[in-house]
């Protein structure tokens, strides 16, 4: 019988330390997917908003050489500067697309980390960054 008794209050007192850190569990997994939802998403953007752009620029490249005189093909070779463009436009997408998203993506992680450490503890926040 005590030993009945014991366990059930063992069992009780771990219920009761339970319920909080399944809380904090469920809180941190929300967390979780919201962050990989809302880095997904703007990692999508990012790149189509670059992949856009390309077309663009490589619609008004296409213009710029139908405009040129006969003269310039002759002096020019044409599919090595149409070569050069395009690892040059390739360069320029990944940098409006991928790069600039995580540049964002550190920044907010350090303004976060800031603000979260500096509301702890000042002096701690101040310890770590140096």
């Amino acid at each position: 019988m005590l030993i009945i008794h014991l366990w059930k209050n063992i069992f009780n007192k771990i219920n009761k330390v339970n319920e909080p850190v399944n809380k904090l569990i469920l809180y941190f997994f929300l967390l979780g997917v919201f962050t990989f939802i809302s880095n997904f998403f703007m990692l999508f953007l990012w790149g189509y908003s670059a992949m856009r752009q390309m077309n663009n620029l490589k619609i008004k490249y296409f213009e710029l050489i139908l405009n040129q005189d006969q003269n310039w093909f002759d002096e020019n070779n044409s599919y090595e500067f149409s070569t050069k463009i395009q690892s040059q436009l390739e360069q320029i997408e990944l940098g409006l697309g991928d790069r600039f998203s995580q540049i964002i993506l550190m920044l907010a992680e350090i303004l976060s980390g800031f603000t979260a450490g500096f509301m702890t503890s000042w002096k701690l926040t101040l310890i770590v960054s140096l």
